[in-house]
């Protein structure tokens, strides 16, 4: 009690009632400490009490002889205060812990956002970058963003992702707030005024933009909040630690999550008064350059009701991001834009009925939704991307723009060539063929004839369509960077089909060119694609280890840049190689793993989840595990059941995929010789791949030899062999090897 004498008389001698305390309350410890070890945690010891911290220094001086371990937390700030602070401890070690490094701040981030998966690299990054790789920020930052349903789980495969357009709209963080708050009350009122007008500028800004809005502020009459000189506040706001220097002079909030809760801080009225001048001040201030201006302009239009220009300015910053390749910002930038666009509360509600929102949409908004479902699209956000292509193809519609409106419906075509909804995809083609009656361009008919050569290709047509992919590629070629796109597409399906019909010095070329092209560009995904497309020519010319090396670049490019279609796609291909090589158990955990992944991604009736069923099938059957292939097969078969009874059409087989699932239910069934020629001499109407074809001969080689007639097994193989030597020389060693197992067979001979 303060009313105690003893107390009365200590607070009579300065500093006595703080030593008194300190030593009543260290001698408590060591009492603890006596009875059994202790170990004491003191977090945010920035925070803590002069007292507190001089009895735990109190505590572990050596002459007391305690075992007591204290570990004391807190932010570089509570060093400098306390330089000499437990240089008496019996023993003492200072660790000075750095924010968490790129690699480990983007683990972490990845583990903090399960269960979402396959998360692009950009995206962990601005995560990281916004909470400067500080693991408290990154933890308060990722609860925030599931708590406010920013990871989603989809409709159609129950796979969790990131909503990786909002990723702007900072979630309410009571943590970072009270943080800050304590940050903001230590400072004197002028430097705490002027900490909250420096929140308006967004993640960095210089002193003398500081300086030259607080002038156009007072040219209109308004006064600032601070009287502090722009460049006095921002050194004292620096040496407090709240701002840090970047490169060029320029400044910043420590982090973009206490530059926010501070902003928050800001009156409403007096924001927008203060954006409306920093607007005007970098509008008219041409010494600057593009990209310090625009996205200053395009953030204080927006935030001060300047809704129209915000729209062309973030609109013109999309479309820069976009060519860059910077497809995170440029999907958050037209996000912006349709946010100043759209009236309605809900911005949901606008997305599932435009049309109903305006009779005369605005052009800006079909080209903002264009562009936002192919930056989705980009991203891997193949369903929402989707959705917004038919949203703004809507919209072209309503306005009567039919070349816009064909530009979109070959958008969605991709796209749903990507989701392996070929039949969806050549109705949309159709569709816009049918729309180019009335008007076209010449991109739009370079784009025409690759969807029509797409079509065809998909169709297994592969002669046929590699004229169109000729022509496209000529046509968008001719159009310069307008073609790029539909020239590195065009220029990829021939080179597969080069590869098919074995003209590989041609296939060679063009997927040299395509390279040279996309890595000169930074453009990831087609880069991928043309990996993709280049393993078939690898295979069939028998350049095994660049196969291996192309796959294990897809599959470290697909998860760096979150292209979870394009990991399953090597996944399942991978197991193929291993296969075709006779590598059967490796085949079979790579099948296996393959299969759990494309679950996740496209759930269990998609296209490509079957087809990978379908490829452990295959090899089940060839290694004679009968029971377990019908299992595999049976689950295959009730995949698409579903499929089909849910009206999805993305679960149809291609006829190369067909015959190989009836290849394996022959197999299966142990099925007669008549059968078998009926299926082969089918198979090879259609132009079969070869590897295909010669892997149906060698299980019906199989099978027959498990029938027990050796003699025809070992003939069927040769043939097999035959065709493998001269179509497909990878399968060679694996066809040599069953038929080397068959001959003891054939000639009597016992086999183990």
């Amino acid at each position: 009690s303060p009313d105690h004498p003893d107390v009365r008389a200590l607070s009579a001698a300065p500093g006595a009632l703080r030593a008194a305390a300190a030593r009543a309350a260290g001698e408590a410890l060591r009492g603890m400490a006596r009875q059994r070890p202790l170990a004491l945690v003191i977090e945010d010891a920035h925070f803590a009490d002069e007292t507190a911290l001089d009895a735990f220094e109190y505590a572990t001086l050596q002459e007391a002889g305690c075992p007591i371990w204290v570990a004391v937390i807190g932010r570089p700030g509570f060093g400098s205060g306390r330089t000499a602070w437990a240089s008496r401890a019996a023993h003492q070690m200072r660790l000075n812990l750095p924010a968490l490094d790129g690699a480990s701040a983007a683990e972490l981030a990845r583990k903090l956002l399960a269960p979402a998966e396959n998360v692009p690299s950009s995206a962990v990054h601005r995560l990281v970058e916004r909470t400067q790789g500080i693991p408290l920020l990154l933890v308060e930052l990722v609860r925030g963003l599931k708590r406010d349903g920013l990871i989603r789980r989809s409709e159609k495969s129950g796979a969790w992702f990131l909503a990786t357009d909002e990723l702007d709209r900072l979630p309410d963080l009571p943590l970072v707030q009270w943080l800050a708050g304590r940050e903001i009350e230590s400072l004197p009122a002028d430097l705490a005024a002027h900490a909250r007008m420096a929140s308006i500028f967004g993640s960095e800004f210089s002193a003398g933009e500081l300086e030259g809005v607080m002038q156009a502020l007072e040219r209109e009459g308004v006064a600032p909040e601070t009287d502090l000189d722009a460049s006095v506040g921002v050194q004292r706001l620096t040496e407090s630690g709240l701002l840090i220097r970047h490169r060029q002079e320029r400044v910043g909030f420590r982090h973009a999550l206490l530059r926010e809760t501070v902003y928050q801080t800001v009156p409403p009225g007096q924001r927008t008064v203060v954006h409306r001048a920093a607007y005007a001040y970098f509008a008219g201030n041409p010494d600057l350059s593009d990209e310090q201006r625009l996205p200053q302009m395009a953030l204080h239009a927006a935030r001060s009701g300047l809704r129209n220009e915000a729209v062309d300015l973030y609109l013109d910053l999309a479309r820069r991001a976009e060519k860059r390749h910077a497809y995170l910002d440029a999907e958050s930038l037209y996000r912006d834009a349709i946010d100043n666009l759209t009236t309605a509360p809900d911005p949901k509600a606008a997305i599932a009925s435009p049309a109903a929102a305006t009779t005369t949409p605005d052009p800006r908004l079909i080209d903002a939704r264009q562009g936002l479902g192919m930056m989705r699209f980009r991203l891997g956000r193949h369903e929402d991307a989707l959705k917004d292509l038919v949203v703004a193809a809507e919209l072209a519609h309503v306005a009567h723009v039919p070349d816009r409106e064909i530009d979109i419906l070959l958008d969605e075509s991709l796209l749903l060539d990507w989701m392996n909804d070929w039949s969806r995809s050549a109705q949309l083609v159709e569709q816009a063929q049918e729309l180019a009656r009335k008007v076209c361009t010449p991109l739009l008919e370079a784009r025409l004839v690759y969807a029509n050569g797409r079509t065809l290709h998909r169709a297994d047509k592969t002669d046929q369509a590699c004229t169109y992919f000729e022509k496209s590629a000529a046509m968008a070629a001719e159009l310069g960077a307008a073609g790029y796109e539909t020239h590195i597409l065009s220029l990829g399906l021939a080179g597969w089909g080069y590869s098919m019909l074995r003209r590989f010095e041609e296939a060679e070329a063009t997927f040299q060119k395509i390279l040279d092209l996309t890595e000169a560009r930074g453009d990831v995904l087609n880069l991928t694609m043309t990996l993709i497309n280049r393993n078939i020519l690898s295979f069939l010319s028998m350049k095994t280890e660049r196969l291996v090396t192309d796959f294990k670049r897809l599959i470290g490019l697909a998860r760096e840049s979150g292209f979870p279609l394009i990991e399953c796609l090597a996944q399942k291909d991978l197991a193929e190689v291993q296969y075709c090589l006779g590598q059967t158990a490796e085949a079979e955990a790579q099948a296996r793993r393959a299969i759990g992944v494309t679950i996740q991604v496209h759930g269990t009736r998609a296209r490509q989840t079957v087809i990978t069923e379908a490829l452990l099938a295959r090899i089940l059957i060839y290694r004679g595990e009968i029971a377990a292939a019908r299992e595999v097969m049976a689950a295959f078969q009730g995949h698409q059941d579903e499929a089909r009874a849910a009206g999805q059409t993305d679960a149809e087989l291609s006829p190369s995929d067909a015959f190989l699932t009836e290849t394996v239910r022959l197999a299966i069934d142990g099925a007669p010789t008549a059968a078998w020629e009926d299926l082969l001499a089918r198979s090879r109407a259609i132009m079969l791949q070869p590897q295909d074809l010669i892997e149906m001969m060698e299980l019906r080689a199989l099978t027959t030899l498990r029938a027990g007639d050796a003699v025809q097994a070992v003939t069927l193989l040769d043939a097999a062999l035959e065709e493998a030597r001269k179509n497909a020389e990878i399968m060679v060693g694996r066809i040599e090897s069953a038929r080397d197992r068959a001959r003891p067979v054939s000639n009597g001979a016992a086999v183990g």
